[in-house]
């Protein structure tokens, strides 16, 4: 998950996961004194840290209820603040921290609060996105119109393709009415599942969490949000570019879900949406290719057109987990050997063994654990059958990743004040001098992984949306591994995009976007 900066800019909202507080967020004046009303009385850090949750659970891209904090952020950042205070109030849940799982404390607002807070909104699409904005953690009024990010932290203009390419996205569609009903349609569901089934259900706790999350992204869409006839509107969706050269729609649809999105660009005249097809998979392959390894298992999985849902059905976990746990594989993760103690002598023999702890990415262990309803032992059903699976490709995996640092550092890399400088194919560069003195071997493995992965695939999608100005397509959406357009791409921008990323295992195709 990342819900770094999102609607408010890179100065101001930062995320929980990374160490900071966020201290932004825009919310109309009902949402402001309601949240007011609730922590009020309690001390300026308390109030902070209630409403650092409350903005975390509604932006959170993975849909988890749960949002960790680590002790020490609270120490650090919000000293004075208790989360017990809150906990007695009955406005949060707080877990213990699990070894197990390698987590935090973790804190949730209770859903039927939030639900109020989402519901204050108007209904009316003129008083919504007319209403003036606060600030949350301030409640100073704040209507200013956000733009993209096209500089770095210390104001340093990223590469030229990227940068063209977020300037290129200046307006998006979507259809008001087809959004009203689609998130009328989750209200529905909702009511529905607490209904029939409890709101302690799984049904009632899926219908939150997909009704929040398209809800809270509906609301970010305000900016600048213009009328154009009946059903349709137009906004400017606004962009912020990571270390990768990846963008993430601070405001837009880009992480809604697919429903959602189906619901928005109904009735758009000519529009299409491109998918990369297996984007890091081929760009792995192309990597192994570089370093001499085999590539057996990833020509094999390209050319299986149905090797998602069957290598999903082998671990026994749904398609989009699996995607998830391929991905976070790819990019560095670190399987570890699941024992077969119970829930309470696996805690004690992780614990025993904790200093290898550091060695295993959280990121792939979460989406099983997530996945098995959080049952730990079911966890560890998942990942035994999960290193079966990719046992052949892991094997690679690792000559691959002692293959950058050994290898590819020395060759890719240049000098320049002292520090060594890497650059991937959308042009971002990668202080690799400060980044192998701050982090462990396994991290720094990961974030290469990365880097080089997610640039090759961003700088493909890039390019293809600076070729738009030579044809009649226009972008209306980054998708990170595809765009949505109106018009059609022609095979000829798709060559000179894959010619000019480097990207040398290209297929785009055209999908449905629901």
């Amino acid at each position: 998950m990342d819900i770094n900066n999102v609607f408010g800019g890179s100065e101001e909202v930062s995320s929980v996961y990374s160490g900071y507080v966020i201290n932004k967020y825009k919310v109309i004046k009902e949402q402001l004194d309601y949240v007011d009303s609730l922590v009020g009385g309690f001390n300026k850090d308390t109030q902070h840290l209630f409403k650092h949750i409350l903005v975390s659970s509604l932006v959170n891209l993975d849909w988890s209820e749960w949002i960790p904090v680590y002790s020490g952020l609270i120490k650090n950042k919000l000293r004075e603040a208790s989360w017990k205070v809150l906990e007695e109030a009955g406005l949060i849940e707080v877990t213990e921290y699990s070894i197990v799982m390698h987590k935090s404390r973790e804190f949730k607002v209770l859903d039927n609060l939030i639900l109020k807070f989402i519901q204050l909104a108007p209904v009316n699409a003129e008083d919504r996105f007319k209403s003036d904005k606060y600030n949350l953690f301030t409640g100073k009024k704040d209507n200013k119109k956000q733009v993209s990010r096209t500089v770095d932290g210390n104001d340093n203009e990223y590469s030229e393709l990227v940068t063209s390419s977020v300037r290129i996205i200046k307006e998006s569609l979507f259809n008001m009415t087809e959004i009203k009903k689609h998130i009328a349609g989750l209200e529905s569901k909702l009511q529905d599942a607490k209904d029939t089934y409890g709101v302690g259900s799984k049904e009632y706790k899926t219908a939150f969490g997909q009704y929040k999350a398209d809800e809270t992204w509906f609301a970010s869409i305000d900016n600048n949000a213009l009328q154009i006839d009946e059903n349709l509107w137009s906004y400017v969706p606004v962009y912020e570019v990571k270390m990768s050269g990846r963008i993430y729609a601070i405001r837009g649809l880009q992480c809604c879900s697919r429903k959602m999105k189906a619901a928005a660009y109904t009735g758009v005249n000519e529009l299409r949406n491109y998918d990369l097809k297996a984007s890091q998979v081929s760009g792995l392959q192309q990597q192994f290719e570089l370093a001499g390894l085999d590539t057996s298992w990833l020509e094999e999985y390209r050319s299986n057109p149905n090797a998602k849902k069957e290598y999903a059905a082998q671990v026994g976990i749904s398609v989009d987990c699996w995607k998830s746990c391929l991905c976070s594989l790819l990019f560095g993760a670190t399987l570890s050997k699941p024992n077969k103690h119970t829930s309470k002598k696996m805690s004690a023999q992780i614990e025993k063994n904790k200093h290898k702890m550091q060695a295993i990415d959280t990121a792939l262990l979460n989406y099983l654990y997530e996945e098995s309803g959080r049952d730990e032992v079911k966890t560890l059903e998942y990942l035994a059958m999960f290193n079966k699976v990719v046992a052949p490709l892991k094997e690679q995996l690792d000559l691959w990743h002692d293959w950058l640092l050994k290898t590819w550092v020395l060759k890719a890399g240049r000098l320049g004040r002292g520090c060594i400088y890497l650059e991937n194919a959308a042009g971002i560069k990668f202080n690799y001098t400060k980044e192998s003195k701050a982090h462990p071997e396994w991290k720094l493995k990961a974030m290469l992984s990365a880097f080089i992965l997610q640039g090759i695939e961003s700088a493909f999608i890039h390019a293809l949306t600076v070729e738009s100005l030579k044809y009649s397509y226009k972008v209306v959406a980054n998708e990170h591994d595809g765009l949505i357009v109106i018009g059609e791409i022609p095979d000829e921008a798709v060559k000179q995009a894959a010619f000019r990323s480097g990207l040398k295992y290209c297929v785009l195709e055209e999908k449905a976007i629901a």
